[in-house]
């Protein structure tokens, strides 16, 4: 039995971040040991943000082949071949794959990686299955496992093919009809994107409307951009039955419509995700965990034995979305914490989400409703992208932004945007919310012309004057 000085189970965005900071914390002198299953990297690169982002760009370019048709550009002829595009998607993951993580961890003398599954024979000793059966003994140990698509209880489920994330980009031709279930961020992204490839898509959702973190009104105008490209939506809607039929599954679905019966080449579950420690034997670990199976964890990233860490998606910390750049924080965190010092804690309410359809919608903080619930008081500005010289330049009218302030003391405590780039802009929303910046610190601050970020200033500027009667710039 080989003893490390640290052991880090799973080799996705936390886990490599961990090792990283062990690696450079102690001048690359501590024995490390990576314990993962399947192929590095994680979900992100391998299954998420990677793939999903790159049918999005390539769907949004089908979309705007003809959006400057009237100024006088227009393409007549175009090919899709969507067995490249995926082929293609499948050679990016790869390589990135390769680059960022395969290559990299060789280049780490200190660290052992052993391929297989693990689970805990008691706090401090593992058992590795893979290429036969390893038991490992560490002094700190990192849980960064991550987490796996949440399928539903559906009946018929079982005896359908299905797709999640996890399997949908090895498909080599898309289907002519499909039904997402779910309309979170990658329910809402994959079909926009699907629909822009000329697929047929029907979303159902038991909410009301999609992405309830941000805006009412936000989620509506998406809805409304979405639905006027094709796609269906059903909302207040729930799945209670799956079964093949002549070569296609039927959907039926009950709720805000009735019962509907929905036929479609391909199922796609977009329902949320699970964490990965129901094969880890934690209670062989006295590592606690919360009543859906995320591991319970302190701003150290500390679980409930003082020598075991979680960080990622598997790690039960106040994270508004699950995301690569939060695990790689907290897989920081951990190994700041494994090696003895002191964190700075993660400041998850100044963290910003994206959903990236287009026009992306980026968040980050809180909404009317939670401020009022806290303060019994609020005060919000929203202005249309419209209203901004670079939507005209953009030939793109879509977009929407909204400040969430404190009536009370005029701080900022959330931006929510609907708009080109969004993902690009929100940063600055974030620094408002860390650093307790108020509507005049906005208003001071001179924003580039033009630029879609201007619509943030546009939303300060909307406390004390009307947007619609200012000239291009005004500071």
């Amino acid at each position: 039995m080989k003893k490390y000085d640290y052991i880090v189970i799973g080799g996705g965005a936390a886990g490599f971040s961990s090792i990283v900071k062990i690696s450079e914390l102690t001048d690359g002198k501590s024995n490390i040991l990576l314990v993962s299953k399947g192929p590095l990297g994680g979900t992100c690169v391998n299954t998420g943000c990677v793939p999903s982002k790159t049918i999005i760009e390539i769907a949004k370019h089908v979309k705007n082949l003809n959006r400057f048709i009237d100024r006088g550009v227009e393409v007549r002829e175009f090919n899709i071949d969507t067995e490249k595009i995926f082929s293609s998607i499948r050679e990016l993951v790869n390589r990135l794959r390769r680059d960022k993580y395969e290559e990299i961890l060789k280049n780490y003398e200190n660290v052992d990686f052993i391929e297989g599954y693990a689970r805990f024979q008691s706090p401090n000793k593992i058992i590795v299955e893979g290429d036969g059966e390893n038991i490992v003994e560490g002094g700190k140990i990192l849980i960064a496992t991550g987490s796996r698509p949440f399928i539903p209880i559906i009946e018929g489920i079982e005896n359908v093919k299905y797709y999640t994330t996890d399997n949908i980009w090895m498909i080599e031709d898309i289907p002519s009809k499909m039904v997402v279930v779910g309309s979170g961020a990658i329910g809402l992204e994959l079909s926009q994107a699907f629909a822009r490839l000329g697929v047929d898509v029907h979303v159902i959702e038991v909410l009301d409307r999609p992405i309830p973190s941000t805006e009412p009104e936000i989620s509506r105008m998406l809805v409304d951009i979405l639905s006027r490209e094709g796609v269906k939506f059903h909302f207040k809607t729930r799945v209670v039955k799956v079964e093949k039929k002549n070569g296609e599954i039927v959907v039926e679905a009950s709720g805000n419509e009735g019962k509907l019966f929905i036929d479609a080449e391909m199922l796609f579950i977009a329902t949320g995700r699970k964490p990965n420690t129901d094969a880890l034997r934690l209670e062989n670990a006295g590592v606690r965990v919360d009543g859906r199976g995320f591991i319970k964890v302190n701003e150290k990233m500390e679980t409930s034995n003082p020598n075991i860490y979680a960080a990622g998606d598997v790690a039960g910390s106040p994270k508004p979305a699950l995301l690569e750049t939060i695990a790689a924080r907290e897989g920081v965190v951990a190994a700041i914490s494994m090696t003895g010092n002191n964190p700075t804690p993660i400041d998850y309410g100044s963290i910003p989400v994206v959903v990236f359809t287009d026009p992306e919608l980026a968040y980050v903080g809180l909404t009317e409703k939670e401020v009022m619930d806290r303060l019994g008081a609020c005060a919000c500005r929203g202005v249309r992208f419209k209203n901004m010289p670079k939507s005209s330049i953009l030939n793109n009218t879509e977009g929407y932004a909204k400040i969430i302030v404190d009536p009370y003391t005029g701080v900022i405590k959330g931006l929510h945007v609907l708009s080109p780039y969004a993902s690009e802009i929100i940063l600055q929303g974030s620094l408002y919310i860390k650093h307790g910046y108020r509507v005049g610190d906005v208003i001071d601050v001179i924003q580039v012309f033009p630029t879609v970020s201007e619509l943030v200033k546009a939303s300060a500027q909307a406390f004390i004057r009307r947007i619609d009667l200012m000239p291009c710039c005004v500071e």
